[in-house]
């Protein structure tokens, strides 16, 4: 691509001194240290959610949003699913592997109940939040039929099960399906003192949104992390995340993986170079393309940044540019995400690389926005900072890349 930069906007010779550079760095750090959502007071508890429900009573869904929303809200909840289980040995393994001292863990969700309630769960530090049920606000004929049709209405494998032959009377159904106990389900804890925790019955009339609230709700209220307002996340594209979540993680469903995940921008010549002084590519090599790193996989899964891109493949979204860094070894554009809540990204310092020195990788940007977050320009290597004018935009677009 040939780079034929404009005239730098005339703000951006604000910052010719190093004491204005130095000060515009602080502010860079401030910003990011304001700007961190990750700085959870996490408690040294697990809040555990259990999830008790007949197939059809979209307990998968939900178990998986709740997944998908306390991931956005940057917590660290591990979902396990039941019937992705042998049985009950394995699903206590998979538990007991994620509580151990050991672990980050904030929230563990189980789809699904122990079926042998004399291996109850053991560890300190794991605290019943929630179980979840459903009802119905008529007879038990009316969960079983709201549960077929579910099952019925859903065009694919719904959580590993085959859905062909879906029971269609009454009475095939009740021979079928097997039903959710009317009472609250003995407790998987070995302490008796957990297994008196809230109960959450929900109605199978309920719209999904309006379950996830009232799970939410209790979480909320009951739960040891403070959760944030539900009102303050997209519910709706967070069940279509988990959707995605759903297929990817269901065992018998293949997945290739890309290389990394990008936003392309689009029409860099006049909306992204002209904004990168000439000083700033002496003796560096341009980047051909540009593009914003969401995620790299590497060969390594990560379903739900996956499901998050999968959701938003080939869309279109504004990106606003915040500051140029540039070093001796490379130049890079600074890009707003607030809150991480404007696209999903897996880098902290979301960032375009524009060019390095000769035999410097592009991974090298990471490096450079680190530096500089720190608020010094470093006396080896100084790093040049430019606060770009507010409304500073590009257009880009969400891309996987395989590699061939």
């Amino acid at each position: 691509m040939t780079f034929n930069p404009c005239n730098p906007h005339p703000k951006q010779d604000k910052i010719t001194s190093s004491s204005a550079n130095e000060n515009e760095l602080k502010n860079f750090s401030e910003y990011y240290e304001k700007n961190n959502p990750r700085r959870n007071n996490i408690e040294k508890v697990i809040d555990f959610i259990q999830l008790d429900g007949v197939p059809g009573s979209d307990k998968p869904i939900l178990a998986q949003t709740l997944f998908v929303l306390l991931k956005q809200a940057y917590f660290m909840p591990l979902s396990i699913d039941r019937s992705h289980t042998r049985d009950d040995d394995e699903c206590l393994a998979k538990v007991t592997d994620a509580v151990l001292p050991i672990s980050r863990l904030t929230h563990l969700i189980l789809d699904g109940m122990l079926v042998d309630k004399s291996t109850p769960i053991r560890s300190e530090g794991l605290q019943l939040a929630v179980t979840v049920l459903w009802s119905h606000t008529d007879v038990d004929s009316r969960i079983d039929a709201a549960c077929s049709e579910s099952l019925a209405n859903d065009s694919v494998k719904h959580n590993g099960l085959d859905l062909q032959g879906v029971p269609a009377s009454a009475d095939e159904r009740e021979t079928r399906i097997e039903r959710s106990p009317g009472n609250p389900p003995t407790s998987t804890f070995e302490d008796d003192e957990l297994s008196t925790g809230p109960v959450v019955m929900l109605d199978m009339s309920l719209t999904l949104p309006q379950m996830i609230q009232e799970v939410w709700d209790c979480l909320e209220k009951n739960g040891k992390h403070k959760l944030p307002n539900l009102k303050t996340f997209n519910v709706e594209a967070a069940l279509n995340i988990a959707r995605e979540y759903g297929k990817l993680c269901c065992p018998r469903n293949h997945v290739s993986l890309p290389i990394y995940a990008s936003i392309v921008i689009e029409d860099p010549n006049s909306r992204l170079l002209p904004h990168i002084r000439r000083k700033f590519l002496t003796n560096k090599i341009v980047q051909g393309s540009f593009h914003v790193t969401t995620k790299y996989f590497g060969g390594i899964r990560d379903d739900f940044m996956l499901a998050q891109l999968l959701t938003l493949h080939n869309q279109k979204i504004e990106l606003t540019l915040l500051w140029v860094l540039s070093d001796l070894n490379g130049t890079a554009v600074v890009v707003r995400n607030q809150d991480g809540r404007e696209f999903p990204c897996d880098n902290y310092f979301a960032h375009i690389t524009i060019a390095n020195r000769r035999g410097i990788p592009p991974k090298y940007s990471n490096d450079l926005c680190f530096r500089a977050s720190l608020g010094k320009t470093g006396a080896e290597n100084y790093i040049h900072i430019v606060k770009l004018p507010p409304q500073t935009t590009v257009s880009g677009i969400f891309s996987f890349h395989y590699g061939y």
